[in-house]
């Protein structure tokens, strides 16, 4: 028996060990995670602060009285932008193209362009110019880097026509003889 006992003492002494040795890893990990979270905390309330200051600077800008003086950078809008929507090389070279020749008219606002494409079966792609949802451009293109800066040059003459007769067709329906209740 006593062969028996003496063996088996170091095996206990392993499991002890490796008890210890747990339990003591244990706590360590519960100690970080106990600082970590205290540093998580600590960010949490100071975001939070960060927030309430920034909606409490909003809610006061908005009850005082608006000037007439603000300046245009107070009202923050996006204008003209030209959306690449295409599929292939092709439209893609289009979209670069037209984006290179494009001068935005600074008398205009309020418009959106975007440049969409539709691949055929062969090697074609049928390429329009949509401005503000409405198809004012359509071309059949080839891989041809000639016919298809040719078309990019023909799409920016077509859309800033469209644009000058947009303008002036809404100054005109903006117009006195315009306006009135419609009633004879």
């Amino acid at each position: 028996m006593k062969s028996l006992s003496y063996l088996a003492k170091p095996r206990y002494f392993a499991c002890f060990f490796m008890l210890f040795f747990f339990v003591s890893t244990l706590g360590q990990e519960k100690k970080e995670s106990e600082t970590q979270s205290n540093a998580q905390k600590q960010e949490q309330r100071a975001t939070q602060k960060k927030l309430e200051n920034l909606v409490s600077s909003i809610k006061t800008r908005l009850k005082q009285p608006s000037d007439s003086t603000t300046s245009k950078s107070d009202n923050i809008e996006i204008d003209g932008l030209i959306i690449d929507q295409t599929l292939t090389k092709i439209g893609h070279e289009f979209y670069e193209y037209f984006y290179a020749l494009w001068e935005a008219p600074l008398e205009i606002k309020d418009y959106t362009i975007f440049i969409t494409e539709k691949a055929t079966l062969s090697s074609t792609s049928l390429i329009w110019i949509n401005l503000n949802e409405m198809i004012i451009y359509q071309q059949l293109l080839k891989p041809r880097s000639e016919e298809i800066e040719e078309a990019a040059k023909s799409g920016v003459a077509t859309t800033l026509q469209f644009l000058y007769q947009y303008q002036q067709d809404q100054k005109q329906l903006d117009g006195g003889d315009m306006s009135g209740s419609g009633i004879y």
